[in-house]
């Protein structure tokens, strides 16, 4: 049987089994549930209340409206997406754009598509990408006005700070002004990287990226256990998200191994409640489903999104000079590594501490790279350890080294791959990092000790 979807470009692959292939991830929806915002006559079929004032506003007042705007997220939130993983036997991807829209065929039989076919696999968001093939696929480029229409269907829409305070606010704030932090905990995720703070009584108050990795092939399943192990531990975070026991969580950008874990945590029963009315979320605005997903479960009061193409400065969490979130964003490029958010702390022992997820470091503020001229102790290194001068950002070597934050004395970068993932860290950037400073006896400290199988190491 043959299914269409309408998708949205978020990422590249690498196929870690199998043919080394690489590829493009999409985030893809049913076409049904957004045919009527292209034009398709709408069946009137049972819908909620929501979704039919939703429709409403939208064929009386059209795409653009202010109305229309302000409750779409009550449709789209609603509209669950799932993950696809697209294999190219060369560069062939290179032709396709990151946050733009296509039309996707997809079968589970070869014969049952016309045109080029590619390798493909599908799943859930609350799922694992397995590296065995379990599909096949068209990719077709959207004629340019409908992919200019889903691109505006799915343009965040930030309310006014009047309209926040008139939500519903959220339960308990994890980070108060007086909050002090005993450490982060880096967790080893197989490819992706994701840090917990600890407040001084070593309690997790909040998470620095919330996605896991682990392969769906049980033979590399099998290499990993480390990456199983830390996923177990950050759900278990997640259960234990309540009354008395709230949770911030700051996104860098909303590739899927940085937010994956809610979905996995939502699949497997989570309590939803519990994330609505005691979690608050720091993000940067995206045009992708995952992050309509998101907006439309927090309450407007606990989410607080960044908008594209503009530099923020960076803005003390709920008052507390001791962590700091800001935005970034490289010469306006939409690509997720370009627009995305960092967090600086000072942790009890006076070290200072800068995550940064997958964001190009020419992007920070510059006083944020150096930090004052005083230097940074322990730098999450970006993108698994390389990839920090990837178009548009400087092209040459030497210029780009030089965007690398500022190193204290004795400083530890953290990288999260073990060296197969993704083919990071790669030496040549693991140079870079040592020429600005980063020492090499401190590096390694977070891939060995997963490796030997501990998975995950605080930084104090």
């Amino acid at each position: 049987m043959v299914y269409e979807f309408y998708g949205c470009l978020s990422g590249e692959k690498t196929e870690e089994g199998g043919r080394q292939r690489t590829g493009l991830e999409f985030q893809v929806v049913e076409r049904h549930l957004l045919d009527v915002f292209l034009g398709a006559e709408r069946k009137r079929q049972t819908v909620s209340e929501k979704h039919e004032e939703v429709f409403r506003a939208f064929e009386e007042y059209g795409m653009g409206h202010e109305r229309f705007r302000k409750i779409k997220v009550r449709y789209l939130g609603d509209m669950e997406f799932r993950l696809l993983s697209v294999y190219f036997e060369n560069l062939e991807y290179a032709r396709y754009r990151y946050e733009n829209w296509y039309f996707i065929r997809f079968s589970d039989e070869k014969n049952g598509l016309l045109g080029t076919v590619y390798d493909c696999s599908l799943y859930d968001w609350g799922g694992e990408d397995s590296e065995e093939i379990n599909a096949y696929c068209n990719l077709e480029m959207l004629p340019r006005e409908q992919a200019e229409n889903l691109k505006k269907l799915y343009d965040p829409y930030l309310p006014e700070e009047s309209d926040m305070r008139q939500e519903k606010e959220a339960g308990l704030k994890a980070i108060g002004a007086g909050t002090v932090f005993q450490a982060v905990r880096f967790f080893y995720v197989g490819a992706a990287l994701c840090a917990v703070l600890l407040d001084n009584l070593g309690t997790e108050v909040a998470f620095f990226d919330l996605g896991t990795r682990v392969s769906g092939a049980m033979a590399l399943a099998a290499k990993q256990p480390s990456a199983q192990n830390a996923r177990n531990a950050i759900l278990t975070c997640l259960q234990q998200i309540g009354p008395g026991n709230p949770m911030t969580i700051f996104i860098s950008h909303w590739h899927v191994d940085h937010a994956n874990a809610l979905g996995i945590y939502l699949t497997n029963h989570g309590n939803l409640n519990n994330i609505v009315n005691h979690s608050e979320w720091y993000v940067p605005a995206s045009g992708c489903p995952m992050f309509m997903r998101i907006q439309g479960i927090v309450p407007a009061a606990s989410f607080h999104a960044y908008p594209q193409g503009a530099v923020q400065a960076p803005v003390n969490v709920a008052g507390n000079p001791n962590i700091q979130v800001g935005k970034i964003d490289l010469h306006g490029d939409q690509y997720a590594h370009h627009q995305g958010l960092y967090v600086t702390i000072t942790l009890a022992s006076g070290n200072q501490v800068l995550l940064v997820g997958d964001t190009t470091y020419e992007g920070l503020p510059v006083g944020i790279r150096t930090n004052g001229g005083v230097g940074y102790d322990c730098l999450q290194v970006c993108h698994h350890g390389g990839d920090y001068y990837l178009p548009p950002a400087n092209q040459n070597a030497g210029t780009a080294m030089g965007f690398i934050p500022t190193a204290a004395v004795g400083a530890t970068a953290v990288y999260s791959a073990d060296g197969r993932t993704y083919g990071h860290p790669d030496p040549f950037f693991v140079g870079h990092h040592q020429g600005q400073g980063y020492t090499a006896a401190n590096e390694w400290n977070l891939n060995q000790g997963a490796v030997g199988g501990t998975f995950f190491w605080d930084y104090q």
